[in-house]
């Protein structure tokens, strides 16, 4: 599996919402607006877009393994890192 064309949008900190992530997987499927979250621990956890539908809440798309969730999400923590946004959170 390759990442590309990573782009991180960062925004005024909204608990532990930092930005959004937007993505290609494997040159040809585009993946966007991926809440990026900075836990306690300096850790990152992903949001992947829902639509709610009335009561209920439809995942639009999400990673269907663990091995592929994991994958994005280093990828964009090394982006975050890149951008220096850790120490202006923390």
């Amino acid at each position: 599996m390759k990442i590309s064309n990573l782009n991180f949008t960062a925004i005024r900190p909204r608990g532990s919402l930092i930005g959004f992530a937007n993505l290609t997987l494997d040159g040809n499927l585009y993946l966007g607006d991926i809440g990026v979250h900075l836990k306690s621990d300096g850790e990152v956890s992903l949001a992947f877009p829902t639509k709610r539908l009335g009561e209920t809440k439809i995942g639009i798309y999400h990673p269907i393994n663990k091995k592929t969730e994991e994958a994005i999400r280093k990828a964009i923590e090394e982006k975050v890192e890149e951008l220096n946004l850790f120490n202006e959170q923390l």
